[in-house]
């Protein structure tokens, strides 16, 4: 079992005070302002300012979930990965919808969406920088800023590696918590450009401590408006192997938080290293 220690407040939050004018601190406060406003629910603890930075306590978190889940060496193997399975979506009356089957699709920053395979032309592409979403009704061009905060969360192993190795991020270790009445060590993590925070870019993962298995993620979707982000959680459970020795949670419960809009995606199956085409990532 991993054992944490909570300081407050966190070190490199005394570093970025220390390293920025009053000119830079100015610009981080209207900056954290606009994160600080789209955090509805996420508010436990103040994101750090400062250079990306992690301490040895989470980098040895976050290697013992990688190594529960396969190894780093099995998951930095991985080029591509190609999910499926079925989702029962619940509409804010509470009513289920019939249950429809997905496939999802990545390959590096690539990703192809596909949320009914009986309706393939409906789906989220990365289009190559330019995403989309198309349906009978047409293709709708989304921001970029779309394809790069939709990252593949229904893989906890592939987020977390690149957490693990980006000097982008900065991540710290918040404290034991309760999630679903059992013990979980949360940390959070943010990713930064030129020391300044990317707005929308905060994740908060809660791990067991016993299996070091991820219980639960918080992050952000881009919203309806430029600056404003949407808040999710994904819930993990039923985690069994697959291809390469990798172990990946095969029940999926995601919610949109402060709305009664929710998912719950059972996995039945994934393959690696299949080299899909690039046309297949292509935009309308």
């Amino acid at each position: 079992m991993i054992r944490v220690r909570y300081s407050s407040p966190p070190r490199y939050i005394k570093n970025a005070a220390a390293s920025l004018g009053s000119r830079a601190r100015l610009a981080a406060l209207m900056l954290l302002s606009v994160i600080a406003a789209s955090h509805l629910v996420i508010a436990q603890k103040t994101v750090s300012l400062a250079p990306p930075a992690t301490d040895g306590q989470t980098q040895a978190l976050l290697r013992a979930s990688l190594n529960a889940m396969g190894g780093e060496q099995a998951w930095a193997g991985v080029s591509d990965e190609t999910v499926t399975g079925s989702c029962v979506s619940k509409l804010p009356t509470g009513e289920a919808q019939t249950a429809k089957h997905f496939q999802w699709t990545t390959s590096g920053r690539e990703f192809r969406y596909v949320p009914d395979t009986d309706n393939p032309g409906t789906a989220l592409v990365s289009g190559h920088g330019k995403p989309s979403r198309t349906d009978e009704k047409g293709t709708k061009h989304l921001t970029a800023e779309t394809a790069r905060l939709a990252l593949p969360y229904h893989l906890p192993g592939r987020i977390l590696l690149t957490i693990l190795h980006d000097s982008h991020y900065a991540s710290e270790v918040i404290g034991n918590e309760t999630v679903n009445g059992s013990l979980a060590i949360h940390f959070r993590t943010m990713r930064f450009v030129q020391g300044m925070p990317i707005p929308g870019t905060t994740q908060d993962w809660w791990i067991d401590p016993s299996t070091h298995l991820p219980v639960k993620v918080q992050y952000f979707v881009p919203g309806q408006q430029i600056i404003a982000y949407a808040p999710m959680t994904k819930v993990y459970s039923k985690w069994s192997g697959e291809a390469n020795g990798l172990l990946v949670p095969h029940e999926i419960d995601t919610t949109m938080n402060g709305s009664a809009l929710s998912s719950s995606c059972a996995v039945d199956g994934m393959q690696v290293n299949t080299k899909p085409d690039e046309a297949l990532f292509d935009g309308r």
